[in-house]
């Protein structure tokens, strides 16, 4: 009624400065008028559904079949123009291709808030429009959470980061760890948010989320979280072996948010000295380094780093003890009575003494599973001679051993800072006739087996194969 009301205003307006500019001459048609006031205009034009890119430029026509009255062009409740006189003030709207019969509305450079429905309308008894739609694609915008994309979370604590966008099309957003997998195990995830229940150490790192309607480039958002958590402690090795004269190194690697402090010191209380004892740090790992080892540096070691989470302790031995004796021989004997065994041991000091124990663990004699009785023997290492070798190899004989039996047997070594530690597994050896710990393959597409030391061995599938062979030699 209102757009009416207006349309009907502009009529008279223009009517009366027609009749204005008309002086002396007046002419008065009764028929013409007649059928100029009854006839309803037809839109030559048809209603348009435009879809375009936010900054394209669009043209709307509103034309009839016949010279019209005024036009009024609104878009939603808002109204743009009455015949030409301008109701916006967006420059962005103009009328062009003006005439007679009709006009277009231009509007350059769309932005999503031009998107809706458009509307010439004819002031005609009964009133006629017609309607224009346009749809507008934009690029999308986001928001994120946090703002910044910085998490600094609590280990065990749940985390959230968030990617808010719109757009046109509705966009998709995707996702991704920079290196390695999502906290749900996953290269990839959809959806606005990426929750973890409970924040983990290993979901330290950088995320991002991609958010793509395929108008423009992709939009990427970066997320950094930050896990906070008590000091943790790996050491290279806990036990250190090494000598008077010779270097050592102790080494522990340490994690920990925010970042731990670290402080060596000595299990006996002695100060470290900072000469003697030279105390490095590279990226996680923290190590204290002698140059040349003197007695007193033997001892215990302890590690420990500090944060506001947590404290954590790790413990390095410094010894001049032997390492662990590693035996070498092939677990199958081939005497009856006497197994000849290999071992080598690394020591930064001279050996002084063996010493051999040894068990029989099932006889093959009878068939009859004999009582476990340990053999114990000292054996003297030979003297020194002179070499720089950190490497003792020696070589003994079982005597007066049971034939066709298997044993266990450990060796360890001594030097004049003490005893080697027992092996955590005790070396299987068998004088001849034995049958292997572990049955070889026979008649099939490999022949041989794994013993119980962890070496391979094919005697008694050999043997057995070649016995075979020579029968059926003999047979043809």
């Amino acid at each position: 009624m209102k757009l009416t009301c207006l349309l009907a205003a502009v009529l008279l307006l223009a009517t009366g400065s027609r009749a204005a500019e008309v002086d002396e001459e007046y002419f008065y048609d009764e028929g013409e008028s007649e059928v100029a006031s009854t006839h309803v205009p037809v839109f030559s034009s048809q209603p348009q559904q435009l879809t375009v890119r936010q900054g394209e430029n669009i043209t709307l026509p509103c034309f009839m079949d016949k010279a019209t009255a005024a036009i009024l062009w609104s878009h939603g409740s808002q109204t743009l123009y009455t015949a030409s006189l301008a109701i916006t003030r967006d420059p962005r709207f103009k009328l062009v291709q003006e005439g007679p019969k009709g006009n277009s509305l231009s509007v350059r450079g769309v932005t999503p808030s031009d998107a809706g429905e458009y509307t010439c309308m004819v002031s005609s008894s009964p009133t006629i429009s017609l309607k224009h739609n346009l749809d507008v694609q934009y690029a999308p915008v986001v928001t994120t959470t946090p703002e910044r994309g910085v998490l600094v979370i609590k280990q065990g604590s749940p985390a959230s980061m968030a990617c808010t966008a719109t757009g046109n099309p509705a966009p998709s957003i995707t996702w991704t760890k920079k290196s390695g997998l999502l906290p749900n195990g996953e290269q990839k995830l959809s959806g606005p948010s990426l929750d973890v229940a409970a924040v983990d150490r290993s979901h330290l790192g950088s995320y991002q989320c991609t958010v793509d309607n395929g108008v423009g480039k992709p939009v990427v958002k970066q997320f950094r979280l930050e896990v906070n958590f008590a000091p943790e402690i790996e050491v290279m090795s806990d036990k250190v072996h090494t000598g008077e004269g010779y270097e050592a190194q102790l080494i522990c690697k340490v994690h920990g948010q925010p970042l731990p402090t670290v402080t060596w010191a000595r299990s006996d209380g002695a100060a470290l000295d900072p000469g003697h004892h030279r105390q490095e740090h590279e990226a996680d790992a923290y190590s204290v380094s002698i140059d040349s080892v003197k007695d007193s540096d033997l001892g215990t070691y302890s590690c420990r780093a500090k944060n506001s989470l947590g404290t954590a302790v790790a413990a390095i031995q410094v010894s001049g003890k032997p390492t662990e004796v590693v035996v070498s021989s092939e677990p199958n004997g081939v005497d009856r009575e006497t197994y000849t065994m290999h071992w080598q041991v690394e020591s930064y000091a001279p050996i002084e003494e063996y010493k051999v124990t040894y068990e029989v663990t099932q006889s093959g004699s009878e068939g009859e599973k004999e009582e476990r009785k340990w053999e114990q023997v000292i054996v003297a290492a030979p003297p020194a001679d002179g070499a720089t070798s950190v490497m003792y190899k020696y070589t003994y004989v079982l005597r007066e051993l049971q034939p066709a039996t298997i044993y266990e047997a450990t060796v360890t070594a001594r030097n004049k800072y003490g005893w080697s530690h027992e092996p955590s597994k005790p070396f299987k050896l068998s004088t001849y006739g034995a049958e292997s710990p572990a049955a070889d393959l026979i008649g099939g597409e490999a022949l041989g087996s794994k013993d119980p030391n962890g070496a391979a061995t094919v005697r008694t599938g050999l043997l057995v194969s070649l016995a075979s062979l020579l029968a059926l030699v003999a047979v043809l």
